[in-house]
């Protein structure tokens, strides 16, 4: 019993801390995101910005595939460190 608690304390702490940032990507307008606000997000919430994003993009009948997430999520957080008022979308297309 004492070891379900505890995992469940665990879980609790853990969703606390990840769904603020998921909740962030899916409520954001993906046009408007500045570069400091997609450097906040987690792993998972930038692959969500990123989707988004390119959604929101005119490159956006071209799907992006897992990797081609990743890869664009990457060189959006080296393009956003030097400028974080730069707006996210304009750094995912330096790359």
């Amino acid at each position: 019993m004492k070891l379900a608690l505890k995992a469940i304390a665990v879980t609790a702490t853990l969703a606390a801390f990840t769904a603020p940032t998921f909740l962030l990507a899916q409520d954001m307008d993906p046009k408007t995101v500045t570069c400091a606000q997609f450097t906040e997000l987690d792993a998972s919430g930038k692959l969500m910005a990123v989707d988004l994003m390119h959604q929101a993009s005119p490159d956006a009948a071209t799907m992006l595939d897992d990797a081609g997430k990743q890869a664009a999520a990457a060189t959006t957080t080296i393009a956003c460190e030097a400028n974080p008022d730069m707006l996210a979308m304009d750094a995912m297309k330096t790359e």
